[in-house]
Parts: C-alpha cells; structure tokens; sequence
C-alpha cells in the first residue's frame, strides 16, 4: 500500500473515535439532568402535566362558550326585532294589496256586467232567471228523493235480469243508466248545432235514413192503432224514442206504471247519449226548439218523466224537471209550464222560489193576469210568513186574487167539496153561475190549478188565510 492510503486510514479511524467520544458525553450528560429532576419524597408522576394541560383548556373553553352564548342571544334578540317589522311591513303590503286587490276585482266586475248587458240580447229579467231556473242534477232522480224522505228503510228494486258489464261506458245527467237495459246503439239519431243568436245557442236533433225508415214504419203503426209494430221496432233498434213513447202509454193504460217509467227512462238516456259535444242541457243559454219535429220526442220523453215523478210525489225531481223543460225553450214555452211550476214548486215547499220568480217574471210573462200565480204568490206569502205583518200581507194578497179571478174560489170550494156559504152562493161573481159564464181557456187554467193544490188548500192552517 502506499503512504497516501494509509494517511488517509488513520484519519479516517481518528475521526471515528472522536466522534464515538462526543456521544458518549451527550448520554451522561442526559443521564444527569434525569436524575436530578426527580423529588426527593417519591417517584415522579409523569401524567401530571396532561392534567394540567387540561384544566387550562377547560378553563379556556368555559369562557370561549359563555362568549358565544352572550353572542348568539344577541343575535336572537337582533333577528327578533327584524321578525318584528317585517311581519308588520308585511301586514302593511297585504293590507294595501287587498285594497288594490278589491278595487281591481270592483273595475273587473263592473266591466263584465257592462259588456254582458251590451252583448246578451235578452232582457234583465232573463238574466236573472238564468240563476232561477238553474237545474240542480242531484235532485233529478226520483228515486234518491224517495230515499232522503223514507230513509234507509226504502230500497230500490230492479226489475228484469241484471249484467253489470252492460253500458259501463255510458253515463247519464238527467238518467242513470239501469243494468236491465239492452247496449247502445247508433240506429242515426244525433244533434247539431243549428245556429247562434247573440249569446244563446240554439241545438236541434237529426235523423239520418236509417231512422227515417224506422219513423215512417212507426207511423204506420201509429195510424192503424196497432202496438206490436212498435215492439217489432224495439226488437232490432232497442232505443227507437217514439216506439219507447208508444209502449209505455200502452203500459200506463193497463196500469204498469214501473215498466212504463223505465221505457221513458231508457229514452232520455238514449237522447243524452246522442247529445252534441257542445251542448250543455242545463246551460241557460242552450236551447231546443220544438218546432222541429225531431225534437219533440225529447220534449215529450222530460215532459211524461216529470208526471211520473210527480205522481210518486217526488217533488223536488219534477220541479227540477219542470225547470230544465221551461228552460230550453222558455220564450215559447211549448208545454205552457208556466201554468204548473207554481203549483209543483208549493208542493216542493219552495215558498221563496216562488217570490222570486213572480217578481222576475210578473212583466215578461204577465204573470199578474194568470190566476194560478195570484193565489200562488198569496198562498206562498203565507206559508213563508214568520211575523204578522207578513200574514196581514199574505191576506191583502188573497184579497186582490179574490177579486181579479173570482172563479177560483168557486172551483176549489167544488173540489174540495166544501158547501159554500149563503153569502158566497149568492154573489154573481163567486156562485157557479157567474163561474160557467167564464171562458173556456180560462176554466181549464182553474181547473188545473185547483187539482194540483187542492191538497194545500185543505190543510188546516191554510183556511187561516180567508
């Protein structure tokens, strides 16, 4: 080897060995202080400083969470006061936009009835019976009457054979659909808008030829009085109105009210199936003419409909009845029910259908030169009062009745079979002498009317009235 490597040797040994000698110190220098923190009276407890550590934490804590309670309680008192005026701003806008809210709705409305006054081609009265003569279709089944009077009681009995998979589909507004009926269908019978005057719509029914020939087959029948032809009719077309018409007054005459109620059900439901989609039966404003000879079956389906309800002394259904026949065609009037929704609407105990009605109608119909409507209007005064001054003006009415149609009293005192007084037989307008001297349109009126309410008029309370 040469001298340089072993130079290079040795420096490297010597460094070692200085470097082995400082941390030899360094240990006993360690070793020292160790020793000389330990106490005298015992061993050292090495956790103790975890202890205080934690102490001064808690300490630190406690003071920084009773700072955040002082701040938060501040802040909820601040988001108190700002909840505070704003519910109080809030009240104030609402306040000042329901005004402007009501201000708006009063131009709005005004502004309706204006251009509805200027638009509608009908008078005022017109208008207003639109709400009087309103159809409620929950009060057009005579059955559901039957059962709101006897109650649970009273149950409804089907007749014929059941399928409850029949007409499912179909649904009824004036008529319910029954299960025994027979499936709809087309046999051309539908509607069309005809045309349009001002606000009111005016519909009428179609026949296409189908139907015509059914028609001209049951005008045969009709003129040789021979009925089966109209059952060979409803053998093959189940829903031929005026064969339905036919049979169920052939069932009337032999006294099978049941059957012949259900043929004229069948026919409304039929006619309602075959409505225009736009049409709307208890709109005021949708009308049927009876002119048209296509139409008259319908008149006349409602109008025997209505009788039966009323025979079964289903009051409320035969006026509701009576109202939507009145309305499709009010100005004409085809079936004059103008003569006896006043005496179905007493019975229905309507009393203040009644005024209303005379008071709206009394210039368009002249209804104060129709003796049934001047008893009617006394007779619902009095039925209606609640004081006595409603009484002595229910009597002032019977009064005026008394001697603008005479005849009346005369006519329901026959009816009633009451023997008049010596009196009243001896007065020449209230003796059965003065009373034939009357017109014929005039008698029929009285005689109609005095059927219908005779009832009313022999209850005890009423004679109160005289």
């Amino acid at each position: 080897m040469s001298t340089k490597h072993l130079r290079r040797l040795l420096e490297e040994k010597e460094a070692q060995k200085k470097a082995q000698e400082g941390e030899n110190k360094e240990h006993n220098s360690e070793d020292e202080d160790d020793v000389s923190d330990v106490p005298k009276g015992g061993p050292r407890n090495r956790f103790a400083f975890l202890n205080s550590d934690d102490d001064d934490a808690d300490e630190e804590v406690t003071t920084s969470s009773n700072q955040y309670e002082a701040k938060e309680k501040q802040q909820q008192k601040k988001k108190k006061k700002n909840k505070k005026k704003g519910k109080k701003e809030r009240e104030e806008d609402i306040e000042l936009k329901s005004d402007e809210d009501e201000d708006a709705l009063l131009e709005r409305l005004s502004k309706m009835n204006a251009k509805s006054s200027t638009d509608n081609g009908e008078n005022s009265d017109s208008i207003s019976c639109a709400e009087l003569f309103k159809v409620d279709p929950k009060l057009l089944d005579a059955s559901e009457e039957l059962k709101r009077a006897l109650g649970k009681a009273f149950k409804q009995n089907i007749s014929g054979p059941t399928n409850p998979h029949r007409n499912t589909g179909a649904y009824g507004r004036i008529v319910k659909s029954q299960l025994n009926w027979p499936p709809i269908k087309n046999i051309g019978l539908s509607m069309i808008q005809e045309k349009k005057e001002g606000n009111i719509t005016w519909f009428t029914f179609v026949h296409n030829s189908n139907y015509e020939k059914l028609e001209r087959l049951y005008w045969f029948g009709e003129d040789s009085l021979d009925h089966g032809i109209a059952n060979e009719i409803l053998s093959e077309s189940f829903y031929h109105l005026n064969s339905l018409l036919m049979l169920a007054n052939v069932m009337m005459m032999s006294e099978d009210v049941t059957q012949a109620a259900d043929l004229i059900k069948r026919g409304i439901f039929y006619c309602e199936q075959s409505f225009h989609s736009l049409f709307q039966p208890f709109d005021w404003t949708h009308r049927i003419s009876y002119l048209h000879y296509e139409n008259r079956v319908f008149y006349l389906l409602l109008h025997r409909h209505m009788l039966n309800a009323l025979n079964k002394r289903c009051f409320e259904t035969s006026l509701n009845l009576a109202k939507l026949i009145f309305k499709m065609d009010p100005n004409d009037d085809p079936f004059a029910l103008i003569l006896q929704i006043d005496s179905i609407a007493l019975r229905a105990r309507q009393f203040s259908w009644i005024k209303k009605a005379y008071a709206l109608m009394k210039d368009w119909k002249n209804l104060h030169l129709l003796p049934n409507w001047r008893y009617s209007i006394a007779m619902a005064e009095f039925m209606d009062a609640k004081d006595d001054d409603s009484r002595q003006r229910a009597s002032a009415l019977l009064s005026d009745a008394i001697v603008g149609f005479p005849g009346v009293v005369t006519q329901l005192l026959e009816e009633l079979q009451v023997q008049p007084d010596s009196a009243v037989d001896a007065n020449q307008f209230l003796s059965a002498f003065g009373y034939h001297k009357e017109p014929e349109g005039y008698k029929a009126i009285v005689k109609i009317y005095s059927k219908q309410t005779s009832e009313l008029w022999q209850a005890p309370g009423t004679f109160l009235l005289f």
